[in-house]
């Protein structure tokens, strides 16, 4: 009889489509998702927002992803997280605990760049062409240090 209760058990729960559901999260719609590759260009302003003579404008080649709500750069392993706001036409990167740096400067300069892409940008993407141009005292580095990045998106 105990087996019969078992078996009766065990056919409801069947019946009743009683099963452990896989449930997935849906991903973060981003309108910038994709794997880039481009350009980074450092230009030191003036007080006035000029271009400083005193210092070099630099660039350097930059890779990157983004999916979703989250950005990698693998060549240094570095990671966190992106936010975007279309209405404003900004986006906020923000990092992980590891620090990408370039190269350095080509001109012997002491500038350390730390997480190149870090901070907030105004954004502009035409086709597959991302433009960021840093806002000044959003990122990391002095607001003096404009950052401008332009990268050709190789896949989604």
């Amino acid at each position: 009889m105990k087996i019969h209760f078992i078996l009766l058990g065990v056919s409801v729960a069947l019946i009743s489509g009683c099963q452990k559901k896989n449930t997935e999260l849906d991903p973060v719609y981003n309108p910038l998702s994709g794997v880039y590759s481009g350009e980074i260009t450092y230009v030191s302003l003036d007080d006035d927002g000029n271009v400083n003579p005193d210092y070099p404008i630099e660039t350097h080649a930059v890779n990157f992803e983004i999916d979703g709500a989250k950005f990698n750069r693998p060549e240094c392993g570095c990671a966190g997280a992106i936010s975007v706001d279309e209405i404003q036409g900004t986006t906020l990167f923000t990092s992980s605990d590891k620090a990408c740096e370039d190269q350095g400067s080509a001109n012997g300069q002491s500038w350390s760049f730390t997480n190149d892409i870090m901070g907030k940008f105004k954004f502009k993407i035409h086709g597959d062409t991302l433009n960021l141009s840093s806002i000044s005292g959003s990122t990391k580095n002095p607001a003096s240090l404009h950052k401008q990045i332009v990268a050709i998106r190789q896949s989604f």
